[in-house]
């Protein structure tokens, strides 16, 4: 078995390139709308969001399983929960705050402040953007991040039916995947059948707990056969990737691709050499690192970037579409490496000194 709680760098790394991958994918994906043709394509990226459930369902497990697997107090859920608002808040209200500036200076032309009523900044506020409320985010991709801090909210019960009896992981998956095929039938997924990011529908806060709640549901799977899995995890981890891309270049459906990506989590978790070599070298780590910085800053920097290749094609100036691309990837790690020390770093630390000792006390 793996020493209890220290940090499993591969799945560190892969969330630094799932960030990279949800980035790449929008920038291409709204080059087109400036009738530009980009030289390559993310298929399917709006999928690492799912990937980041999934992570964030296997970690909180595996970081918490013995904590809420006989009981879960009063005491252990608030200073659980407050410790999770410590790790999300800070930068969630720093990048607010830079929408905000950025839509009342007009910097990118593509939302204007007056769109927001009251009722839409008490909703960013308190993060209920991703719940179905018709909240219009401040944060265009934050929709995941409020939805994820639902699923922490259930996670400690979670864990303790997980670990009560194996009829309730059974129930669980069954649940979980019954919801993604809800999602992707009702869901009426944008650019995919799991796209499905509507600030007026509770099915994208299905999507994101169904996800959550199967990564949670692979730990136990994983705990239970670790020796196992770590003497065939490489080969397990080709598996996962070739099926993904095989499922993907066919057009299927992604409720097809979704058991390839927890396959992937799980075998990456187990140790494989291609991981070591791919996901915990020191630039992919560090971009694991940032990436919830990522995540949440790439669409400011995308909606400057393209307002600036706007301005210069009505000019008549040509335009690099690789030297744009590496500028905008630039940019927003720049603005992610000042984002990380500060406000997921310092304020998480300080925020948590003070919030945790106060919930645990209630």
């Amino acid at each position: 078995m793996r020493p209890a709680h220290s940090e499993i760098r591969s799945l560190t790394g892969l969330r630094g390139i799932a960030a990279v991958g949800v980035a790449l994918y929008h920038f291409t994906s709204h080059m087109t709308t400036l009738g530009l043709q980009p030289k390559f394509h993310v298929p399917g990226g709006y999928l690492a969001v799912d990937l980041f459930f999934l992570i964030s369902g296997f970690v909180l497990s595996y970081n918490y399983v013995e904590k809420f697997s006989s009981i879960v107090t009063m005491s252990s859920y608030f200073g659980f929960y407050a410790q999770r608002i410590a790790r999300i808040y800070p930068a969630f209200l720093f990048f607010c705050l830079l929408y905000l500036l950025k839509m009342t200076v007009n910097v990118s032309g593509d939302m204007p402040i007056e769109k927001f009523k009251l009722y839409d900044y008490a909703g960013n506020i308190f993060m209920l953007n991703g719940l179905g409320l018709n909240v219009v985010p401040l944060i265009p991709p934050s929709w995941s991040v409020s939805a994820e801090m639902f699923c922490y909210f259930l996670f400690p019960f979670i864990i303790f039916m997980i670990n009560k009896k194996k009829a309730s992981q059974l129930v669980l998956a069954a649940t979980a995947m019954a919801s993604l095929l809800l999602a992707v039938h009702f869901g009426h997924g944008a650019k995919g059948s799991l796209d499905v990011v509507s600030q007026g529908s509770q099915w994208s806060l299905l999507r994101a707990l169904a996800g959550f709640t199967l990564g949670t549901l692979i730990y136990p799977l994983w705990a239970r056969h670790y020796e196992m899995m770590t003497k065939y995890a490489d080969i397990g981890l080709v598996i996962a990737v070739t099926g993904f891309l095989v499922t993907t270049a066919y057009g299927l459906d992604d409720i097809f691709k979704y058991p390839f990506l927890a396959l992937c989590v799980q075998n990456l978790a187990s140790g494989t050499k291609i991981g070591y070599i791919i996901l915990e070298n020191r630039i992919v780590y560090y971009l694991g690192e940032i990436s919830y910085s990522i995540y949440l800053g790439h669409a400011l920097i995308m909606g400057v970037t393209l307002r600036f290749i706007e301005k210069m094609l009505s000019k008549g100036l040509s335009v690099n579409w690789w030297v744009e691309l590496a500028c905008y990837i630039a940019l927003i790690i720049m603005l992610s490496a000042i984002s990380y020390p500060i406000f997921e770093v310092r304020a998480k630390r300080a925020l948590s000194r003070a919030l945790v000792p106060l919930a645990e006390h209630l």
